[in-house]
C-alpha cells in the first residue's frame, strides 16, 4: 500500500458523489489516501470482517459475493460502502477477478467527511443497496461488539471511592480545626469547610471540573456566608466576558475554516520533521504570550490550531508525537507569562503596587530584558526535557505535495475566513492599544464579538454549541471565590502565617526563593492563582523594598512560581485546552500531566541562574 501522489487526488475527489462535499472536510481527507494493486483472486474483505476501509476499484474488476451468490461486479465505483455508513462489519465478499488497482478510503476518514457533509451518506446507502444484500448493516457481527462511549465506571474505582470518603471526611476534620486552633469567625471557618470539600471533588476528579466551583457559590449563597453580588461577582467579571469573547472569535476561526488554512501554511513553512512542526506550534503559543493578557484566552485560540495541524499530519490519537506536540502548544502559552508585562492581566496588578520610581523604570521592554536569563532557561530546559520524554515519538508523514493539493481544494479564501481575521486583527490591535485608548481588553472582545454576531458569522446553533458553557461556570465561580475569600479576609489571615518566609531573604537570596518557590506550590493547593499572586506579593514586596530589594524582583519569582500546578483544577487555562480538543482524545492527558509537573523544577532553576544577573543589574 501505498500514498497517493498529489496529482492524482484531483480527479479522483471530483467524482460526482463529492460534488456537494465540505471542501475542508475533502482536503483533511487527502494525506489519509492509499493506493494498491491486487492480482486476480485476491480477496478485497471478506463476509464479517470489520469494515474499517472504504474502496474505489481504479481499474480491474471486483466480484461482490454473498454465499455462492454473485451479487454484484464492480469495474469502477465503490465498494465496502459499509465502511461508510457506519455498519460494524462487512454483508459480502469481494474478490479481484483479474489484477485490480485500488484507492483506500479508511472508515474514520469518511465519517469525519460525511459528519461535515451529511447529505453524502445517502449516496453511499444507495451504492451500498445496488450491491444487493438482505444483511441489515448495523446489526453486530462475530467481530463487534456494541460499546456505551458513555458508561462511566470510574465511580466504582477504589480511587474514586477514596475520594468521596474524603470529600466527607476533609470538611468535617477542617470544621473542628478551625473550631479548635484559630479565630477565624463563623463565616470564614464554614466557607473553608465547603471549600475543602470542593478541593477533594477536584484533586480527585470525582466529578467535572465546574460542579465544585457551583457547588461551592450555592452553598455559599445558601449560608450567607458572603453577600450574593460578591460571590457572583465572577460573572459579571472582565475574566468572564473576555473568555467569552474569545470563544467566540475562535469559534469563527474554526467554523470559516481559517484556522485549518493556517494550519496548512505553517506547515507548508515548516522544515519537514517532528521536531520543526513541534517549534512552530511552539512559537504560535509563544507569539501570543505578550499580544494576549490572558492564558485562557491564548489556550482558546490555539487549541483549534492544535486539532488542525495534528489532523493533517496525521499522528496517532494519544500517542507520544500528538501529545509532544500538545506540550510544545501548552508551554508556548503558559510557561513565559511571568516574562512579559502584558502577558497577564495580573501582571499589571503587581505592577500597580511598585512605588512610582519602580514603574518609571520597569517598561515593557525592560521587563523583558531583566527576565531575559530567566526565559533562556526556561526555553532550553523545555526543549532538552521534550527531546528525551518524547523520544522514540513516531515521524511525521507529510507529503508538501499533499498540502499543495490540499490548498488547491479549499480554495481562496472565503468571506467568513476574511471577517474572522479581520475580527482577530481587531482585537490584537485593540488589545495592544489599550493604554491609548483606556478601553479593557475584555470589553474590546465584547464588542467584536457582538459585531460578529451581528452579521452572522456566528450562527444561534454555534454560539450554543462552540462556546465552552461549562468552562465558563467554572470560571465564573473561580473569580468569586477570590472575591469571597478577600471579603472574609482569608487571605490576609494567610498572609500572616506566611510572613516567617521573609526572615530569609536578606540573609540568603537563594534559600529564600527556594522557600518562597515551595510554599507558593503548598498555597496554590487551595488558593487560586490571582489570588495567591496578589495575596503573596503584597506580603513580601514591601519587605523587599526595606531591604533594598527591587519589589520587580519578589513581583517576577511570585508570578513564575504561582503559574506551576500539580491537579488540573489548579489550572483553567489547561483545563480549556483539555475541554476543547478532548472529545477528538488528540493526546494522552497522563503524560500530559507529567510532562508540566517536571517543568515546576524549572522554575526554580530559572530564578536561580537569574539571581547573579540581577545583581549586576542592581536589583539585589
Amino acid at each position: 500500500m501505498q500514498a497517493i501522489e498529489a496529482s492524482e487526488t484531483q480527479p479522483l475527489l471530483r467524482l460526482p458523489i463529492f460534488e456537494d462535499a465540505n471542501r475542508r472536510a475533502l482536503a483533511r481527507m487527502v494525506p489519509k489516501l492509499s493506493e494498491r494493486s491486487y492480482a486476480a483472486g485476491e480477496l478485497l474483505f471478506t463476509f464479517g470482517e470489520p469494515a474499517e476501509t472504504l474502496y474505489f476499484i481504479r481499474s480491474g474488476q471486483v466480484e461482490m459475493r454473498s454465499g455462492r451468490r454473485c451479487t454484484d461486479t464492480i469495474e469502477t465505483g465503490f465498494t465496502g460502502e459499509e465502511a461508510a455508513v457506519g455498519a460494524h462489519r462487512y454483508l459480502a465478499e469481494a474478490i479481484c477477478t483479474e489484477p485490480t488497482e485500488v484507492y483506500t478510503f479508511p472508515a474514520e476518514a469518511v465519517r469525519e467527511l460525511l459528519d461535515c457533509s451529511p447529505g453524502i451518506r445517502g449516496q453511499f446507502y444507495q451504492s451500498l443497496i445496488n450491491h444487493c444484500t438482505d444483511q441489515h448493516p448495523f446489526e453486530l457481527g462475530p467481530h463487534g461488539r456494541a460499546q456505551d462511549d458513555d458508561k462511566d465506571n470510574h465511580i466504582h474505582s477504589v480511587g474514586s471511592a477514596l475520594g468521596w470518603l474524603l470529600a466527607l471526611v476533609a470538611p468535617a476534620l477542617v470544621y473542628w480545626l478551625s473550631m479548635e486552633n484559630s479565630d477565624l469567625p463563623w463565616a470564614s471557618v464554614n466557607f473553608l469547610t465547603i471549600f475543602s470539600a470542593a478541593v477533594v471533588m477536584w484533586v480527585f476528579r470525582l466529578v467535572p471540573e465546574y460542579i465544585p466551583a457551583l457547588f461551592i457559590v450555592m452553598a455559599v449563597i445558601v449560608l450567607g456566608l458572603v453577600p450574593n453580588d460578591v460571590i457572583l461577582s465572577g460573572y459579571a467579571s472582565g475574566s468572564f466576558f473576555m473568555a467569552l469573547s474569545v470563544f467566540g472569535i475562535g469559534a469563527v476561526l474554526v467554523q470559516s475554516g481559517f484556522t485549518y488554512r493556517l494550519a496548512l501554511w505553517i506547515l507548508r513553512a515548516t522544515p519537514p520533521s517532528s521536531f520543526w512542526y513541534n517549534q512552530a506550534m511552539f512559537l504560535v503559543g509563544f507569539l501570543l504570550t505578550p499580544i494576549l493578557p490572558s492564558a485562557n484566552g491564548r489556550s482558546a485560540l490555539v487549541a483549534p490550531l492544535l486539532t488542525d495541524i495534528l489532523g493533517v499530519l496525521g499522528y496517532r490519537r494519544g500517542g507520544r508525537a500528538a501529545t509532544a506536540m500538545a506540550a510544545a502548544a501548552f508551554i508556548g502559552i503558559s510557561l513565559f507569562s511571568a516574562s512579559f508585562l502584558t502577558a497577564k492581566s495580573v501582571n499589571f496588578a503587581l505592577f500597580g503596587l511598585f512605588p512610582s520610581q519602580v514603574k518609571d523604570q520597569f517598561t515593557w521592554g525592560y521587563w523583558v530584558f531583566t527576565s531575559l536569563v530567566a526565559t533562556g532557561v526556561l526555553l532550553v530546559l523545555y526543549l532538552l526535557l521534550a527531546e528525551v520524554f518524547f523520544r522514540r515519538s513516531e515521524k511525521a508523514n507529510l507529503s508538501q505535495d499533499h498540502l499543495a493539493a490540499q490548498l488547491q481544494i479549499i480554495g481562496p479564501m472565503s468571506g467568513r475566513e476574511w471577517t474572522a481575521v479581520a475580527g482577530v486583527a481587531l482585537f490584537i490591535l485593540g488589545v495592544m492599544t489599550s493604554s491609548l485608548h483606556k478601553i479593557a481588553p475584555p470589553w474590546i472582545g465584547l464588542a467584536i464579538l457582538y459585531i460578529l454576531l451581528t452579521v452572522g458569522s456566528i450562527s444561534k446553533k454555534g454560539f450554543r454549541t462552540q462556546i465552552d458553557w461549562p468552562f465558563l461556570l467554572m470560571l465564573g465561580g473561580f473569580v468569586g471565590l477570590v472575591k469571597a475569600m478577600s471579603y472574609l479576609g482569608i487571605d490576609a489571615w494567610f498572609a500572616g502565617h506566611l510572613a516567617w518566609v521573609g526572615n530569609f531573604m536578606s540573609g540568603n537570596f537563594y534559600l529564600f526563593s527556594a522557600l518562597l518557590g515551595v510554599v507558593i506550590f503548598v498555597v496554590r493547593l487551595v488558593v487560586p492563582n490571582s489570588a495567591a499572586i496578589i495575596l503573596l506579593a503584597s506580603i513580601f514586596m514591601p519587605v523587599a523594598a526595606a531591604q533594598g530589594i527591587n519589589p520587580w524582583v519578589i513581583a517576577f519569582i511570585v508570578i513564575l512560581f504561582s503559574d506551576g500546578w500539580f491537579m488540573p483544577y489548579q489550572c483553567s487555562y489547561y483545563l480549556l485546552l483539555v475541554s476543547r480538543t478532548e472529545h477528538d482524545n488528540l493526546f494522552d492527558q497522563r503524560s500530559l500531566l507529567h510532562f508540566t509537573m517536571i517543568t515546576n523544577l524549572f522554575r526554580f532553576a530559572a530564578v536561580f541562574a537569574s539571581i547573579p544577573f540581577w545583581q549586576y543589574l542592581g536589583l539585589l
